[in-house]
């Protein structure tokens, strides 16, 4: 049987213990040559939020009728999905592995896992959201504008970078990953972190271990940019 060939390694790093099946522990070795660390916090999770004006939605309010409720912000849509958006930010990147690489930073790479999914970064899905009167459902053709805006506000340093090997303590890239949820119930308090991972390389992700700020659906006072910290808290 395969699973009887798998071997089991168990790393101990800074506290956190990875458990790997993987054939023969060489491969694990490898992979850990070339691991990259990353700290990252996760600052704000918010269901409303105000886009700063005038934005590229008011301007296009002008001429499209449809972007007209959108240009002050946007909702979660209670009545079609609950979810929120989770904003973290990559405190430093750690590149200093025996045979470390460059690193391909690539922020639609991280993803958490909610309600048994995986969420990565990525634009927002039509009918997912609303305008902030809870009144108009974001539609196909105004949502690459309002994606624009909202990751045009909130995002902080390239969506792709590359990190040659060597420390870089300052990082502080900020994104924001939207959550959602299919099964019945309430979701968690929005006060509980969730765990940041990512894909494709050969990494560990270290939290702060803060709890995040929180807004939820209040829709007299919807977060800002101005509300979400633009570095790692200590």
């Amino acid at each position: 049987m395969k699973s009887k060939q798998m071997a089991q390694c168990i790393l101990h790093r800074a506290g956190v213990t990875l458990i790997f099946g993987v054939a023969g522990c060489s491969s694990l070795q490898d992979g850990l040559s070339k691991t990259v660390y990353m700290d990252y916090d996760q600052v704000y999770n918010f269901q409303t939020y105000s886009f700063q004006l005038p934005n590229a939605l008011s301007k296009m309010a002008e001429t499209n009728g449809d972007a007209i409720p959108f240009q002050y912000g946007i909702a979660n849509l209670k009545a079609e999905i609950n979810g929120f958006f989770a904003v973290f930010v990559v405190c430093n990147v750690r590149n200093e592995a025996s045979k470390s690489q460059t690193f391909p930073y690539d922020v639609h790479n991280f993803f958490v896992e909610y309600d048994g999914k995986k969420h990565f970064y990525g634009p927002l899905k039509p009918k997912t959201y609303s305008d902030l009167s809870l009144q108009f459902g974001g539609q196909p053709a105004i949502n690459s504008f309002v994606t624009d805006v909202l990751y045009g506000e909130i995002n902080q340093g390239p969506e792709m970078d590359t990190f040659p090997k060597g420390y870089y303590p300052t990082v502080n890239y900020r994104f924001a990953i939207f959550v959602s949820k299919d099964s019945p119930g309430p979701y968690p308090p929005l006060s509980e972190p969730l765990k940041l991972q990512y894909e494709g390389y050969p990494n560990v992700m270290a939290p702060r271990n803060l709890p995040p700020k929180y807004t939820e659906n209040d829709y007299n006072w919807p977060v800002k940019k101005s509300n979400i910290d633009t570095s790692c808290r200590q």
